[in-house]
């Protein structure tokens, strides 16, 4: 488990080829973001399917920038990529490994040449949720390893275990996320508070976390 201290993010000009690589982009939705359909075109019925607004918003939120990540960290023009839907509802590509996440107005997309999972939790709406103590010990009891029961001691330990948790299944994978069976100190992770204004917290987990790179990102 690897904790990330506070950094400048960075301006990512041109990609690393043959050297690796792990950038997280992070961005707020604005106000004004109208819904698009965006390639592939089977990604784009699902994007405008939804009814509700919202969830339009965030999953062209989320694409729209994971296009622009995969352009410019690594080069890859989505003209060029083949994008798969797996059974399971994850999306894949042929030329790249990438997560995604949204949450309340907020988006967060790794890129990398190795598999990654990335998560995003707003830190306001979870912390009104947990305002209850008793109601999170019943929930860390079902959730946490005896070990990270022990070390947690508020609220923000708990959300930054649980972001853990989402991003170590979206990087290994399986038929069904069972946190309880997740233990992150198997896992290199690194967790971070971005203000986006409001406070959002990243994890993302990696076999090659000593490359990453954050990049905050307008959309």
């Amino acid at each position: 488990m690897v904790s990330s201290p506070p950094a400048e993010e960075t301006e990512i000009k041109n990609a690393r080829p043959g050297a690796g690589v792990l950038d997280v982009y992070v961005a707020a939705i604005p106000e004004n973001f109208t819904p698009v359909p965006l390639p592939p075109p089977e990604r784009g019925r699902e994007i405008m399917a939804p009814r509700n607004e919202t969830l339009r918003r965030e999953r062209c939120a989320v694409w729209t920038l994971l296009l622009r990540a995969l352009e410019r960290s690594m080069k890859l023009c989505a003209d060029t990529l083949r994008f798969e839907k797996l059974p399971e509802g994850k999306w894949v590509c042929d030329q790249a490994f990438f997560s995604l996440s949204h949450a309340g107005g907020a988006v967060a997309v790794a890129v990398s040449d190795a598999p990654v999972g990335v998560d995003l939790e707003g830190e306001e709406e979870f912390f009104s949720r947990f305002r209850n103590m008793e109601k999170l010990e019943r929930l860390e009891c079902k959730v946490c390893t005896p070990t990270e029961f022990a070390a947690i001691q508020s609220v923000s330990d708990f959300l930054a275990l649980w972001t853990k948790k989402e991003s170590i299944f979206k990087c290994v994978g399986g038929p069904y996320f069972d946190p309880a069976a997740t233990d992150t100190a198997a896992h290199a992770t690194v967790t971070r508070s971005f203000p986006l204004p409001a406070r959002y917290t990243v994890s993302v987990c990696s076999a090659q976390v000593e490359l990453l790179r954050w990049i905050r990102e307008q959309l």
